[in-house]
C-alpha cells in the first residue's frame, strides 16, 4: 500500500514538474504551425527537440503536449482525418497544458 501511494505521489510530482517545464519553456515564445484541412483542428506545430506539440483548434484555443515523439507528428500531419488520429493517439495520453 505504501509503495503504491509513493509511485502516485511521484508520478503526480513528475507530471507538475512537466507541466512547470511547459510553461517556463513556452511562454512568450511562438511555435511555428502548419494549417491543416480538418473540421476541428486549425494547424500543428512542433518542437522536435523538446519533443512538444502543438496545437491549435477551430475553436481558437492552443494546447502543448509534452514528450511526443517525432513519428507520432509525422503520422499526425500524414492522417486522413487529423481529428480521428488525435482523439486516438494523443489525447489523454501526453501531459498537457493549455496555453491560450
Amino acid at each position: 500500500m505504501y509503495i503504491m501511494k509513493m509511485k502516485i505521489q511521484i508520478v503526480k510530482k513528475d507530471y507538475i514538474v512537466g507541466c512547470l517545464f511547459f510553461i517556463k519553456k513556452m511562454r512568450g515564445e511562438r511555435m511555428e504551425r502548419t494549417e491543416v484541412s480538418s473540421s476541428n483542428i486549425e494547424s500543428i506545430g512542433y518542437d522536435e527537440s523538446k519533443e512538444i506539440l502543438e496545437i491549435e483548434f477551430k475553436r481558437g484555443n492552443i494546447y502543448q503536449y509534452k514528450g511526443v515523439p517525432d513519428n507520432i507528428f509525422q503520422n499526425l500531419l500524414r492522417a486522413g482525418s487529423h481529428g480521428k488520429y488525435f482523439n486516438v493517439h494523443i489525447k489523454d495520453k501526453y501531459p498537457t497544458i493549455k496555453i491560450n
